[in-house]
């Protein structure tokens, strides 16, 4: 966070050097889990037959390449050609896969508004929007096919495969657990706050909600304080996509999709408990570089394809 806001980099040297890696670290993690399927073991693991890659679990490991795959398709928005678009597409793919075959219902939930708000806030036509959105939709299609196939170890078991597809879907018998942890979760708050990770301590499990962990280890007074934080900080990158709406600034590409993968976390945030993910601070620290590169940016910036 500091780095992006006091070395004052360009919106391509973001491309560049944040997002471009992004991509990449989100497909290594794809090709991980597939060359497992086929028989070569590199140490990532499974949790009752979702994969999880290297993360702690699908739930983590799936949200993490939420941002690759819509990050991929800003940068293929930007006009990347040839190879370099191939292989973009491929690292959309790739994340697009990790989220499917994770069976995890917040990451889809992400996936889909954080698309969703970057496809309304570009300043492309609106028939190019449609374009984009259904290009992605196909590669969703595509990945809920191929998922079909890869995360039993009997591939072709395709039957059962679709079950466990269908119960994830449902109402899990855990569920329960979670939600009613949190009701008990904010019966107990207090001004001051329990401190750093007595949720889990007093109900026994995680809360699985970034904001009833706030509200309970924080204090009433400090989560107002965050709750405050961050819906500044979004209207913020908001304001900035809306103000050059239309234009060819690259400051308006960068803080549309910027927002779209803020307002995904967001509001998957309420079923999961993503205030310890590495990758959102990050999240917070490119809108603090958009909120802030509004006020020093040139006009001269223009989109430009990377890599």
């Amino acid at each position: 966070m500091f780095v992006l806001n006091l070395l004052k980099p360009s919106v391509q040297q973001i491309q560049k050097y944040v997002l471009v890696p992004y991509i990449i670290a989100t497909s290594l993690n794809t090709i991980a889990i597939l060359l497992k399927v086929a028989g070569i073991e590199l140490g990532q693991q499974t949790m009752e037959l979702r994969p999880m890659g290297y993360f702690k679990d699908p739930n983590v490991m799936s949200a993490f390449c939420v941002p690759g795959a819509v990050f991929g398709a800003y940068l293929l928005h930007l006009g990347a050609n040839g190879w370099r678009r191939s292989l973009l597409s491929l690292g959309v793919f790739l994340s697009t896969l990790s989220v499917l075959i994770s069976l995890s219902r917040a990451a889809v939930l992400n996936l889909l508004v954080s698309v969703a708000v970057y496809v309304v806030l570009s300043n492309k036509a609106r028939v190019g929007s449609y374009v984009r959105a259904g290009l992605i939709g196909l590669v969703v299609v595509v990945a809920i096919g191929a998922s079909l196939g890869i995360t039993l170890d009997n591939l072709t078991d395709t039957f059962s495969n679709a079950q466990i597809l269908a119960d994830r879907l449902k109402y899990q018998r855990y569920d329960d657990d979670r939600f009613g942890g949190q009701k008990l979760i904010l019966g107990n708050l207090n001004l001051l706050g329990h401190g750093g990770y007595s949720a889990d301590t007093f109900v026994g499990m995680s809360p699985h909600s970034l904001y009833v962990r706030a509200l309970y280890e924080f204090g009433l007074m400090a989560a107002l304080l965050f709750f405050v934080a961050l819906a500044l900080l979004l209207w913020q990158v908001l304001r900035t996509a809306l103000r050059n709406r239309g234009t060819s600034d690259g400051l308006h590409d960068l803080s549309a999709v910027v927002t779209g993968v803020l307002v995904g976390l967001l509001v998957s945030s309420f079923v999961i408990d993503s205030i310890h993910w590495r990758h959102f601070w990050l999240i917070l620290s490119l809108s603090l570089y958009v909120k802030n590169h509004s006020l020093y940016r040139t006009p001269s910036e223009v989109p430009q394809a990377v890599l």
